[in-house]
């Protein structure tokens, strides 16, 4: 009976546990008919939107443009796919921007479209967009997705017409006052931590078992809950950052500590949740053996002070909420189900039966790969592998995804005869960047261009800044200009291929050069039979001038100046009283590894006009 009190006690400030659902409040006004108007600062409405995170999922984006392009519009661009935009909101807010300014080309005036109104359609617009750019089917890494949407805690909206033209309408969206649950610096320290944790853990002496029950001691190990949170209330205690840095956080902290450890691991694992008017908790799903399972740190920590508990590990949904109190604390909110990606891809595969650890399953079996990453080579590559269970060679499974040719993430699936299964993941990444050169020299930019890599979605330009490589542009083409530099200046780079995430290696670094400014027209004083030339002194190893009898500067004769200090040249032996054409241009010079000199150029300046006496 006394048993009985005290597990009843701990329930009650169990139900206690909060998860941070911010919601906000507003109407959106009618769109206003002056909104196509030439100043659209004066037609542009502003509103604060309602929502509550996690249950966004309940608002897709319904209308979808065939506008599948880009628009250039006095020098912004508007985009006409809602795809780009949902990933350039994900991008910044990972990031922790707290503003977001987004534009938004469509054929639909108002945005109507299935919508029934232009309320609606505004609503579907925001809500659509930032349920995309959190959402876990379009994530791209550990940092977005599930982990994402639940830090992020408010936001407010204004949409701005801007104009439109033929047909197209242009919008402003703009996301402001976004308030997250922990800083960039906070999340940068998180970076750091997953990265020294993950590198500690061999997955080759891991079973999926092995690894989940890992990050679910260690989560409980890292952090208490958080009692004194309704007097405190600090941000952290909503984040990873709460449980692994302060060492004190609510469920939902331990909740997205162990779906980030458990992602850059390897594991696949989501973030669910409860009713916040009932159950008010948060939990997670991970796979193990091909079969998905409910685990809840918190309630495993909290439920025996100072023990690790298990009543809560890799359970199925009947024996999770088996111990629920009257609040239903584990029974899946509504939108959950309301997420078709959630609930078919996951809640709908959760196990029929609690995991058994001491039966043969392939959650229990460790796999051993001779390599993880490759790179391309444009044939076929992929990993040899060994499986043991209980410390002995194992046999009994079927291999699929043993081999890929292109770049990127492969999983190779080993099924057993149960029908359960267990997948290692590998990469091959794109080859290093080939044939780099300059396309257009200039004193203060360089343009490059170099050789498509096989596979590659993104390049990653790098300049060497006081010892230290420094990335300078990511784009998606095969060439790039970086700006900003300065004249006769030597600049070291580098170049390397992405496919996603996965970085391909840098080729060797490539030294070059600036061209020098190019100096004014020169000042000219004529003599008997000669010309001096005056100029003013720019950066530079030296200077040419040439000289001709014709305008177009045709058989024109150079004469070289080998220091950048000299800023005069007496040109003699010249036809008397007869008119000359003159031009002046720096030279940077430099030695290459080899010990060969290298010439950069700049241009000619303007032409000056004299004749001889």
């Amino acid at each position: 009976m006394e048993k009985r009190r005290k597990a009843k006690k701990r329930f009650s400030a169990l139900t206690s546990f909060l998860l941070a659902l911010a919601l906000l409040t507003g109407t959106l006004g009618a769109l206003p008919a002056e909104c196509f108007a030439a100043q659209p600062e004066k037609a542009a409405f502003h509103s604060t939107y309602g929502f509550r995170l996690g249950s966004s999922a309940k608002m897709e984006l319904q209308f979808r443009d065939k506008l599948e392009k880009n628009y250039k519009v006095n020098g912004n661009t508007y985009y006409g796919s809602q795809t780009d935009l949902s990933r350039q909101l994900r991008d910044q807010m990972v990031k922790r921007s707290d503003q977001v300014v987004l534009r938004l080309a469509t054929d639909r005036r108002g945005l109507t479209g299935r919508s029934n109104s232009a309320t609606q359609a505004r609503e579907e617009l925001f809500l659509g967009l930032l349920n995309d750019a959190t959402a876990q089917r379009n994530s791209v890494s550990a940092r977005d997705g599930d982990y994402l949407r639940w830090q992020l805690g408010s936001v407010s909206g204004v949409l701005y017409a801007d104009g439109s033209k033929n047909g197209v309408y242009y919008y402003r969206v703009i996301y402001y006052g976004l308030g997250y649950y922990t800083t960039a610096a906070e999340e940068q320290w998180v970076d750091r931590y997953v990265q020294k944790y993950v590198r500690r853990v061999d997955r080759n002496k891991m079973s999926d078992y092995d690894l989940a029950k890992k990050v679910h001691d260690d989560v409980c190990r890292a952090t208490v809950y958080d009692m004194e949170m309704d007097s405190r209330y600090d941000d952290y205690d909503f984040s990873a950052y709460g449980c692994l840095y302060v060492g004190r956080c609510v469920c939902q902290g331990y909740a997205l500590a162990y779906y980030r450890l458990c992602r850059e691991l390897g594991l696949s694992v989501r973030f669910v949740y409860s009713d916040p008017d009932e159950g008010c908790h948060a939990w997670n799903l991970v796979q193990v053996g091909g079969k998905y399972y409910y685990v809840d740190c918190t309630w495993d920590d909290t439920y025996h002070e100072g023990n690790i508990v298990y009543n809560f590990f890799l359970k199925n949904y009947t024996d999770l909420q088996a111990m629920d109190s009257d609040y239903h604390e584990h029974r899946l909110d509504d939108g959950v189900y309301a997420d078709a990606d959630l609930t078919r891809n996951y809640v709908d595969r959760v196990a029929a039966r609690s995991y058994e650890p001491l039966l043969p399953n392939m959650g229990n079996v460790v796999v051993r790969l001779s390599q993880t990453q490759f790179t391309y080579n444009g044939k076929a590559q992929g990993p040899k592998l060994t499986a043991t269970y209980a410390g002995q060679p194992f046999s009994g499974y079927t291999v699929r995804g043993g081999t890929a040719t292109n770049p990127g993430t492969y999983t190779v699936t080993l099924r057993g005869t149960g029908g359960d299964s267990t997948g290692r993941t590998y990469t091959i990444r794109p080859a290093k960047v080939q044939q780099i050169k300059i396309t257009k020299r200039e004193p203060k930019a360089l343009t490059f261009s170099w050789q498509k890599a096989v596979g590659a979605s993104t390049y990653r330009l790098q300049q060497k800044k006081n010892g230290k490589w420094v990335t300078v542009k990511t784009v998606s083409g095969n060439s790039a200009k970086i700006g900003g530099l300065s004249p006769a200046t030597t600049y070291t780079f580098r170049i390397a291929a992405y496919k996603g995430g996965i970085a391909g290696a840098y080729g060797s670094n490539y030294v070059t050069c600036t061209t020098p400014l190019t100096p004014a027209a020169p000042k000219l004083t004529a003599g008997k039979g000669t010309v001096t030339v005056k100029w003013k002194k720019v950066t530079a190893s030296g200077y040419e001038v040439r000289y001709s009898t014709r305008s177009d500067m045709k058989k024109a004769k150079t004469v070289k100046i080998g220091s950048g200090k000299t800023v005069q040249k007496k040109l003699s032996k010249l036809s008397r009283h007869k008119k000359y054409y003159v031009q002046v241009r720096a030279v940077k010079t430099r030695k290459n590894a080899d010990g060969k000199t290298v010439t950069y150029r700049g241009a000619w300046s303007g032409k000056k006009s004299i004749s001889t006496k």
